[in-house]
């Protein structure tokens, strides 16, 4: 829970060589608006960005396997997630087996 609760964090600017998003890591950071994750991320962490508020998009890669529950739980300003080709059905069906299926309907390719 790195940056847990930092209500002034409003964008994010990761490592390239970034390979695990920790649980919790950025929950609570509600004047975050977008996300784009690192192409070499491979895990992201329960609970990742909850309560991200005023989080509109977010950048997934099809490197990231391991997807923790509700890393988007409580993000109503949410409008798309964004993946690779064809990581998309395999992204759905995340989302839908953490029970957020709304979310499964926001994602696009980029």
């Amino acid at each position: 829970n790195a940056f847990f609760g930092c209500i002034s964090l409003t964008k994010l600017d990761l490592p390239a060589k970034l390979k695990k998003i920790g649980n919790l890591a950025f929950s609570g950071c509600i004047g975050l608006t977008d996300i784009n994750l690192p192409a070499e991320v491979a895990e992201i962490g329960q609970d990742a960005f909850k309560n991200c508020s005023a989080l509109i998009e977010i950048f997934i890669p099809s490197t990231a396997v391991i997807i923790g529950k509700n890393i988007l739980a409580n993000c109503p300003a949410l409008t798309v997630i964004y993946t690779s080709s064809g990581n998309e059905e395999a992204l759905a069906q995340i989302f839908t087996d953490n029970g957020n299926k709304t979310y499964a309907n926001l994602i696009a390719i980029r």
